[in-house]
């Protein structure tokens, strides 16, 4: 019973490991045809009339019965991934400074240190707790300095989602 267990696990993953994702690129397609993609794989939006979806292998394959009729880019996310397209990690506070970068969570971290040292007068790090993975969630608290209230009157928080940048901002 092991045995079987282990050739069907290793057989498992190495299927997972030869799957392949693509980024689909799609010319706008009337609201039947988009709710018909929309079955077949991820949208991601629609953005100066092209659609831009996410399939794997399985889906791709569909999205080709589903609309044969559009010519359409397919890039393998693999292929993406050592593109110029691909997002860049900043890896200092310098290579934030045009914003057209998400920071590593040590440059958050350093970029949140930073400001809290340039801006002493009004500006307190906080420590408000821990994520799932254990890194620390930081806020800034600001106020005049020698105020001494316990809570804050406004609390603002966001979170980074996709391909939006409005957490660190």
């Amino acid at each position: 019973m092991k045995k079987i267990l282990l050739i069907l696990t290793t057989i498992f993953a190495a299927a997972i490991a030869a799957a392949q994702d693509y980024v689909i690129e799609i010319p706008t397609a009337g609201a039947g045809d988009i709710a018909r993609l929309s079955r077949a794989v991820s949208i991601d939006g629609i953005h100066d009339g092209i659609i831009t979806a996410y399939a794997n292998e399985s889906e791709l394959m569909d999205l080709r019965t589903i609309l044969p009729q559009y010519a359409y880019n397919v890039r393998s996310v693999k292929t993406l991934s050592k593109s110029a397209d691909y997002i860049d990690m900043a890896q200092s506070i310098e290579e934030m400074q045009d914003w057209a970068h998400y920071p590593t969570y040590e440059t958050y971290v350093a970029m949140m240190e930073n400001f809290a040292a340039q801006h002493p007068d009004f500006a307190q790090l906080v420590d408000i707790g821990a994520s799932a993975e254990g890194r620390q969630l930081l806020a800034i608290r600001i106020a005049a300095e020698g105020d001494t209230l316990e809570r804050p009157r406004v609390f603002l928080t966001s979170t980074m989602h996709g391909d939006e940048t409005c957490g660190y901002v």
